[in-house]
């Protein structure tokens, strides 16, 4: 499979079919058995995740991977400090870093946490957190952004602000999605891939995958 800069590509398919693996093994925390990995042109199969990530990859989970007895305005300061060299200076205060804290102030009022920012992530709701785990891996400033199923388990309300949210970033971010909701892929997405048993049987535009017979077989068991 092989992604544009700045494309919006959904990767769908049944359970257990390896998108989550896929995803793994493109994030670094699965070595591939064969096959290699190339991001931003540069082979990375034997990076680890933190170079990978220093390369310009972020990403989200299934399970937000947030720190939920922190505040929101601390998550997104730690957040900013990761790509940044002062990372290896924590004993030094917050404050005496004027452009992060500008940076942190603009993420909460872009993504509406101004109000909420000494709440602890704890306290926020499900569709808050998942939105904020978004704008943490944003704040990494990535050219690849893997969101594994964003939407999953939010109200339908819930659903349509955070599909604003993913089409948010400019052409500089890529966004590679793992989603099961076809009408979510289909609103967001420019390609779609589909994955069945670890292999893509079907790539294209909405138009072309729905009418793939590959496709029709996997989700409708027929023609």
């Amino acid at each position: 499979m092989t992604m544009q800069a700045g494309e919006r590509r959904a990767l769908l398919g049944p359970n257990g079919s390896g998108k989550t693996t896929l995803f793994n093994m493109i994030g670094g925390q699965t070595k591939p058995t064969s096959g290699k990995i190339f991001l931003f042109g540069n082979n990375a199969t034997d990076d680890p995740p933190h170079r990978r990530a220093h390369s310009g990859l972020s990403r989200t989970f299934q399970i937000t991977s947030l720190f939920p007895n922190l505040s929101v305005v601390e998550n997104i300061h730690l957040a900013v400090m990761a790509p940044s060299p002062i990372r290896y200076a924590p004993h030094r205060a917050a404050e005496s870093y004027p452009g992060i804290m500008r940076e942190v102030e603009e993420l909460l009022a872009d993504w509406r946490f101004a109000g909420s920012r000494e709440r602890l992530v704890r306290d926020l709701s499900y569709g808050d957190q998942r939105k904020l785990e978004i704008a943490m891996a944003l704040a990494h400033r990535p050219r690849l952004l893997l969101l594994d199923e964003p939407t999953a388990g939010l109200s339908a309300a819930e659903t349509s602000d955070l599909i604003e949210v993913i089409k948010a970033p400019g052409p500089e971010v890529s966004i590679l999605m793992i989603e099961h909701d076809v009408d979510v892929a289909l609103d967001v997405a420019d390609r779609i891939s589909i994955l069945d048993r670890g292999r893509i049987v079907a790539e294209g535009t909405a138009i072309e995958v729905r009418s793939n017979q590959a496709v029709q077989a996997i989700y409708f068991g027929g023609s």
